[in-house]
This record gives structure tokens, C-alpha cells and sequence, in this order.
């Protein structure tokens, strides 16, 4: 179990949390781009700008800029997690972490999922034959497992392992 400000979590629920995060930037730059493509603005990025009266397109402009400094915000605020979650599945080495108490195909599954935020979908299909029928359980099976035995170890010697 993770301790953390004085209180204890489950892998599960830390590692849950963190992908809740990511899917919401992820749905966040969907918003954005879909704004964009609204207003034409294909690859521009806009500068804050301050709110004042202006036509629909600098008013889109204005939304979109205050769009993307709150996804900055986001992703300044999750990027501490995501390093340490990485840091707990695979040491700062990149060649310790549960990888290394564990069968890295667990790990490699939180990772795509919890992580990542992809479907569990995109998981198997990165995992195994994605055709194969049981591929996604097959992945489920082994994060939810490896998230269990995660709760076992110490996070600060993983990472350092």
C-alpha cells in the first residue's frame, strides 16, 4: 500500500486515480482540437489573450488559449505521477521496478492502461495477437494481479531498485 499524506491507498486506487487524470488531458486536447478545426486554426497555437469584445473567431481564438493553459496546468500537475508511476514499474534504471520482481508483461499492461490511458483494447493489441479472443482479460488478469502484489512492496525500493 501507498502511503501517502498520513493515509493509505491501494495500487489500484492510486494507479486508478492517475489514469482518471490522463483521460481527462487526453479528452481535454480532443475539446481543443475540435475547436480548432472549428475556427481553421489547424496547428496554431494562441497566446493567452485578454477578453474583450471581438467577433466570434477572436472570441473562439480567446477559448482556445484559455483552453491550453488549462491543459498546460493539467499536464504540469499529472507529470510528477506519471514519473513516479513509471518509476515504480520499472526503477529510475528503467531496468528495475515491479518489472523486475514481476514478469514485465504485468507491468507493461498498468502501464498501457493506468498510465497511458489507453482502452484495454489498444492494451492487447500491444500485448498480444489482436485477434486472439481472451487478449484483453489476458491483460486485465495481469495488471489487476500485479496491481495486488504491488500493495506488497515498498514503492521507495522499487523505484530505487
Amino acid at each position: 500500500m501507498l502511503k501517502t499524506l498520513g493515509a493509505t491507498m491501494l495500487a489500484r486506487d492510486w494507479f486508478g486515480e492517475l489514469r482518471w487524470k490522463v483521460t481527462c488531458i487526453a479528452k481535454v486536447e480532443e475539446v481543443i482540437k475540435a475547436m480548432r478545426l472549428k475556427v481553421g486554426a489547424h496547428g496554431q497555437k494562441f497566446d493567452a489573450i485578454g477578453k474583450g469584445g471581438g467577433s466570434d473567431v477572436s472570441d473562439a481564438a480567446i477559448a482556445i488559449a484559455e483552453a491550453e493553459i488549462k491543459l498546460d496546468e493539467m499536464r504540469a500537475k499529472v507529470e510528477p505521477e506519471i514519473e513516479t508511476a513509471t518509476a515504480v514499474l520499472y526503477g529510475l534504471s528503467g531496468r528495475g521496478g515491479l518489472a523486475k520482481q514481476r514478469c514485465s508483461a504485468d507491468t507493461d499492461c498498468i502501464l498501457g492502461y493506468y498510465v497511458m490511458g489507453m482502452s484495454w483494447h489498444e492494451v492487447a493489441c500491444e500485448m498480444v495477437k489482436p485477434d486472439s479472443r481472451d487478449a484483453e482479460q489476458w491483460c486485465k488478469r495481469r495488471a489487476y494481479r500485479a496491481l495486488a502484489a504491488l500493495d506488497e512492496y515498498d514503492w521507495r525500493e522499487l523505484i530505487n531498485s
